[in-house]
């Protein structure tokens, strides 16, 4: 071996960590923003709990990244940037892991790129710096995975156990690698084969896949602790270990849309699909490009959209960020599939470059986030809500103020960022009688969150308070009004 491609290795992993660092540590000290506040409730809870992780909160899931953060806490104080920290480090772990999986499947350069590019994309850059436990998901997915195409079968069991008791929906990897293991294998079972090969080869695919899908012991044995010692097996309350199946159509074309077409991903994706045709007629293509493992991110892919545009969407306002763990398969399959399509080096690589600039002016694209934070611009909510906490901090700190979730949590609790000292009077009904001086705060962005919200305009309106001040950034404007 080369002593160039020996260096290869620590040179991709330290050239990604110094991407992340000096481009996200701007993220580490930003507030809170839309979920984050009920990780930070949930991580707080088990910190309180001596990092026990079996008591009870809001959107329990199981324990690993809870835990962790905890601990995290405990050791260095609990603040967002220490969790954000964390977060950068899942991210950073999951740039490498899709490096080392496409140089597994292709080589090195397919790999980096699949990292380069995966960094870049709108969709992940904004998650790497956000304290959710999507990140984890990803990174420990792509880990699974690598692990398993490699061989290596203690770290695929230690990734693919720390995955399914990361987050429910995770068990996914492990089911796809568990069908792809069988149909992969079952050609071997055809032909003119005797009775006691085809039973060897049975009992081993058997006890191969028995293997594979080892780690949901794990997360059955969480289930039972949760009925145990809580009294039911997944949050929310009403879930019930077997739910009817209910497909929703428009669900699953915004997830589509969102995996494989916005931000111009479509590329990539016209790609893949153009490279798979390419390849029954062109054998340099069909060499180059297709491999079996694209069966297993098919596979992982479509039982993931299924599952989130069926049995999610009864129970879960659906997020964007739950299938972030499909975007390293799809640059690696899409850069391998450029890569083929565009043999000259120097244009590919510029193909690339170009792709990463694009990227980049996407990262403030889309206006006022509806529902999640799938690019740069929650930035534009989170500075604004900021902006406004610290001006009614300064000028109406003992006034009653009337603010709908999460505004009025954003001023009670420190901890969220927004406010150094919690705000005393702060209610999120509006009275039933208008006192003077009252402060009234209208959000833009969260005008449409609750109920409440509405009741507070209407209480705005009826009253006929005055416009004191707004603040207006990007799409988000808050309007600040006091009574006479």
């Amino acid at each position: 071996m080369k002593i160039n491609d020996k260096l290869i290795r620590p040179v991709v992993f330290f050239l990604f960590l110094i991407l992340l660092f000096f481009l996200k540590r701007p993220c580490l000290n930003l507030p809170a923003f839309n979920d984050e506040w009920n990780y930070i409730t949930s991580i707080l809870a088990v910190y309180d709990n001596h990092l026990n992780p079996f008591v009870t909160y809001w959107a329990y899931h199981p324990p690993v990244f809870f835990v962790f953060v905890a601990l995290l806490f405990k050791l260095f104080g609990c603040s967002l940037a220490v969790g954000r920290l964390a977060i950068m480090f899942f991210s950073l772990s999951t740039l490498y892991f899709t490096f080392l999986l496409g140089e597994k499947l292709y080589n090195k350069k397919t790999g980096f790129f699949a990292g380069l590019l995966l960094f870049f994309s709108p969709f992940f850059f904004a998650q790497c710096g956000l304290l959710y436990c999507d990140m984890l998901v990803t990174a420990l997915s792509t880990a699974a995975i690598y692990y398993f195409v490699s061989g290596k079968r203690r770290g695929y069991l230690i990734a693919a156990t720390l995955l399914v008791l990361t987050k429910e929906p995770a068990i996914l990897t492990v089911i796809a690698i568990g069908i792809y293991q069988v149909i992969l294998n079952l050609p071997e079972f055809t032909g003119k084969s005797r009775r006691e090969e085809v039973s060897s080869k049975t009992k081993k695919l058997i006890l191969e896949t028995l293997f594979i899908l080892s780690p949901l012991l794990f997360f059955l044995v969480w289930m039972i602790l949760n009925k145990l010692l809580l009294g039911w097996f997944f949050f929310p309350l009403f879930t019930s270990l077997l739910e009817r199946f209910s497909l929703f159509p428009d669900l699953m074309k915004w997830i589509l849309r969102w995996t494989f077409r916005e931000d111009f991903r479509i590329f990539f994706t016209g790609a893949v699909i153009l490279a798979a045709f390419l390849s029954l007629f062109k054998k340099d293509i069909r060499k180059g490009f297709l491999k079996n493992e694209l069966l297993l991110f098919a596979i992982l892919s479509l039982i993931s959209i299924l599952f989130f545009a069926g049995i999610q969407g009864k129970h879960y306002g659906f997020s964007m960020r739950y299938l972030l763990f499909l975007q390293p398969l799809l640059f690696l399959a899409g850069t391998a599939a450029v890569i083929q399509l565009i043999k000259n080096k120097i244009a590919h690589t510029l193909v690339f470059l170009f792709s990463i600039f694009i990227f980049i002016n996407c990262w403030h694209s889309r206006g006022l986030p509806q529902k999640d934070d799938l690019n740069l611009d929650y930035l534009n909510i989170v500075k604004i809500h900021k902006e406004a906490a610290g001006f009614l901090a300064k000028k109406f700190s003992s006034r009653l103020i009337v603010a709908a979730l999460p505004v009025n949590n954003n001023l009670t609790l420190p901890v969220r960022g927004y406010v150094n000292r919690p705000l005393a009077n702060v209610v999120d009904v509006p009275p039933e009688t208008a006192s003077q001086g009252t402060i009234i705060v209208v959000s833009k962005y969260y005008r449409i969150w609750t109920d409440q919200a509405e009741e507070v305009i209407k209480f705005q309106q009826k009253t006929n308070a005055a416009l004191v001040k707004k603040f207006s950034r990007g799409d988000e404007e808050i309007s600040i009004y006091a009574l006479p």
